[in-house]
């Protein structure tokens, strides 16, 4: 999984075959506050993080076989 700097969007990039999977992210603060959740689409998602202050953050990106956790920052 990749991710980038945010500001407005972050960029999820899966490296998987996505047609009879499906997966699901959450971000986190790095208190472990539950920020934001949802489904992933694509092998590429735009998630909306415009309200979320600039900071350090976890993006949690899971399925039923898999679990991958990334930090990501917002500018």
């Amino acid at each position: 999984m990749n991710t980038n700097p945010a500001q407005t969007y972050l960029n999820v990039e899966l490296k998987c075959d996505l047609r009879n999977e499906e997966y699901r992210y959450i971000i986190y603060s790095l208190t472990g506050q539950k920020m934001l959740s949802g489904e992933i689409g694509s092998s590429i998602t735009e998630i909306n993080v415009n309200h979320l202050t600039s900071g350090l953050y976890m993006v949690k990106v899971f399925n039923e076989k898999k679990i991958v956790t990334k930090h990501f920052s917002i500018l």
